[in-house]
């Protein structure tokens, strides 16, 4: 039996959370991933895309202090 461990307790993100935090289609983040053209580095495992939960954090973080009149 394989368990999953929580995408907030693991330290990356697959393609498909990433797409989903992103508010992108899979198509479009597959595409952008394939080039390197997300916001966040791209880790490659074999065949899968990988993103760094922390790195992603950062950038949100980083785009809220940068343009604190806007509520999210």
């Amino acid at each position: 039996m394989v368990q999953t461990v929580p995408s907030t307790e693991r330290d990356t993100l697959t393609l498909e959370e990433l797409a989903h935090r992103m508010g992108i289609s899979m198509t479009v983040a597959y595409e952008l991933a394939q080039r390197d053209k997300l916001p966040v580095p791209t880790l490659r495992a074999g065949r899968r895309y990988l993103f760094s939960r922390r790195a992603y954090e950062a950038l949100l973080d980083a785009q809220h202090e940068s343009h604190p009149d806007q509520a999210a």
